[in-house]
Formats: structure tokens, C-alpha cells, sequence
């Protein structure tokens, strides 16, 4: 379960798809502010697409992108506010379609194979027992760091509702 269907769960949100957006929404607001989550169902070098319709479309201001990183241990987090893909494809779609590199990223790390050939297999495999194990509590941190991450964006301290 990814850390966007941990919060939808959490909030009792329910995913639609959006034609316009080729992705799943869903929705959290309070008086002030919507939050939108989106899972892109372009291919992962091409999920900006996604991500900049919906921002243009929405007027969106602040982006958080939760993505694996290869560079980093199985279960490490690193918040990162800008700067270069540093080679994942799905972020350099983001940055190629927004025409920045100035938005938020919580990368969790994933490890990387011993074999530099087998880095597809690697990144599409299922995780075993003792990494999933590790991953629910890693999933527990990086949940807690991105709704803190969201009361950076939401000003007026109202709570959230679902919409």
C-alpha cells in the first residue's frame, strides 16, 4: 500500500479516476485550503503529465512528491524542498513538464541491486516478508512527516475533512 492509500485510509477518502488528469484524486479541505492527492497512471518517465495538468487545471501551489530512491538504504527518508532528479525518471518528468525543480520530495530509499543490470527487475519486484516488515514502519514515519509536511501548507489550523 503506498504512503498516498495509507492517508486516504486514515482520512476515509475514497480515489476517483480523472480523464483530464489520467490519474486517481482524491481530496482533503478545511476552510482555506484543499489538499489533493494524485496517483499518475502514465508510466513512471512520464508522470509529470499528470502532475502538471493538475496544477494548471487547479491552480495547485505546493507539491509534495513521494518517491522510492535507489541511492538510498531500504527504509531511509530524506526530505528534499528542490533541486535535480538525481536520475529518477519520474521526477525528471515532474521537473521537465512544470519547468522547475522547486517542489518538495520525500524519497524513500529502496536500496539498490548488486547487479547495475538488474535495477528494473529490482525496482518492480515485490518486496520479501523482512523488507515489508521494515517498510510498514518506515511507512509509519513518512506518514507522520508528510502530515506535518501538509500543516507547513495548510495556515489556518482547521481541521481537515474529507471532500
Amino acid at each position: 500500500m503506498s504512503i498516498c492509500d495509507k492517508i486516504a485510509s486514515q482520512y476515509n477518502l475514497s480515489w476517483k479516476y480523472s480523464f483530464d488528469y489520467k490519474a486517481y484524486t482524491t481530496q482533503l479541505s478545511n476552510i482555506t485550503n484543499d489538499i489533493i492527492m494524485l496517483k499518475s497512471k502514465y508510466p513512471m518517465n512520464m508522470n509529470g503529465k499528470s502532475v502538471k495538468a493538475i496544477v494548471k487545471g487547479l491552480e495547485v501551489e505546493n507539491i509534495i512528491v513521494v518517491h522510492d530512491d535507489l541511492d538510498r538504504p531500504l527504509g531511509k527518508l530524506s526530505l528534499k524542498t528542490c533541486g535535480s532528479a538525481g536520475g529518477h525518471n519520474g521526477v525528471k518528468s515532474i521537473i521537465s513538464c512544470l519547468g522547475t525543480d522547486k517542489f518538495r520530495r520525500l524519497r524513500i530509499g529502496i536500496g539498490r541491486p548488486i547487479n547495475p543490470n538488474e535495477v528494473t527487475r529490482y525496482v518492480l519486484a515485490d518486496f520479501d516478508v523482512s523488507e515489508k516488515t521494515n517498510l510498514e514502519m518506515v511507512h509509519k514515519h513518512a506518514l507522520e512527516i508528510i502530515l506535518n509536511e501538509l500543516k507547513f501548507f495548510v495556515t489556518d489550523h482547521t481541521d481537515l475533512i474529507p471532500r
